[in-house]
């Protein structure tokens, strides 16, 4: 299944056919394999993340990761494996915070990493709630509200022109998950 995956490209493209095909064994309820699947997917989505951390092309990059995550915690669940679908939601909130609060990083990729904690405190929250535990659900929600009012506090909008949003990023791969 896989395309060549020398260029960032290829990876993404190697990605998404992960995921779709994923996606499709979760509907047909193959959830062991769809949580192989999804974990080629990840693969893929955390060298996309790697490129986007070591050179400031692909902000867009968090939100495989993010999909990836997310998708995988689903798999994990369906096959009844609560602790490491409850990991792997807690992996991508600790990766997109650091790359959010990294000053090193690029704006943009931090700009997007701010972008997608909207989805990991979503599916984080909603999980809880699943579990019946709003009491973690109600202070992991706190917790997030607070570092990202903190990033907002702190972040420098002085450049504004080259973090233009582009809404086209996130429905490209909203489509995904």
């Amino acid at each position: 299944m896989d395309a060549d995956p020398s260029s960032y490209e290829a990876r993404e493209l190697n990605w998404q056919l992960y995921t779709r095909a994923g996606n499709q064994q979760m509907q047909g309820q193959f959830y062991a394999q769809a949580q192989q699947t999804y974990s080629r997917a990840m693969e893929f989505a955390e060298l996309l993340l790697a490129e986007a951390k070591s050179s400031s092309t692909h902000p867009d990059a968090i939100h495989p990761y993010v999909v990836s995550h997310n998708n995988l915690a689903d798999a994990y669940g369906q096959l009844g494996n609560i602790e490491q679908a409850e990991a792997t939601l807690q992996r991508a909130y600790t990766e997109v915070t650091a790359v959010m609060n990294d000053p090193n990083l690029s704006k943009s990729l931090r700009l997007e990493s701010f972008k997608a904690l909207k989805v990991v405190a979503f599916e984080l929250t909603r999980f809880y709630r699943n579990l019946n535990q709003p009491t973690a659900a109600e202070m992991l929600f706190a917790q997030i509200t607070q570092q990202a009012q903190a990033f907002l506090a702190e972040f420098d909008f002085t450049s504004l022109e080259e973090l233009k949003s582009n809404d086209s990023i996130h429905s490209r791969y909203s489509s995904l998950d």
